[in-house]
């Protein structure tokens, strides 16, 4: 019952009134704003939306997004998958190197993440 409460009061809050809501996942900060329906990662530009309903929200890297990681390598496509009600963050990364490296090292394989985030920073 207190967890039925808890997701309640979570949704109804971030839904309802507050355009923008945190969650940190792990250290890196995330907001969404759940009015303009986008969501950003870590201070980023905001990310393209290509789903959203009251379980799962699902961001890629748009267009205007492209960065350079901390290795320096540009990144060609970054996938978020968050679980509304878990609070679960899924990622995905490839960057340039998962295709150049893919000729030499097959069994590479693109960077991926399961993260459990709270409300709030």
């Amino acid at each position: 019952m207190r967890t039925l409460v808890t997701i309640f009061l979570l949704f109804c809050t971030s839904v309802g009134y507050a355009s923008e809501v945190k969650i940190n996942c792990d250290g890196y900060l995330f907001v969404i704003d759940t009015n303009k329906k986008r969501m950003k990662a870590d201070g980023g530009l905001w990310r393209q939306t290509i789903h959203w309903d009251s379980e799962y929200i699902v961001t890629i890297n748009a267009k205007d997004n492209m960065a350079f990681n901390y290795a320096g390598d540009f990144f060609q496509l970054s996938t978020y998958v968050l679980n509304r009600k878990d609070l679960i963050l899924i990622g995905t990364l490839i960057d340039r190197n998962n295709f150049t490296d893919l000729k030499f090292l097959p069994n590479k394989k693109p960077t991926s993440s399961v993260t459990r985030c709270v409300r709030g920073v």
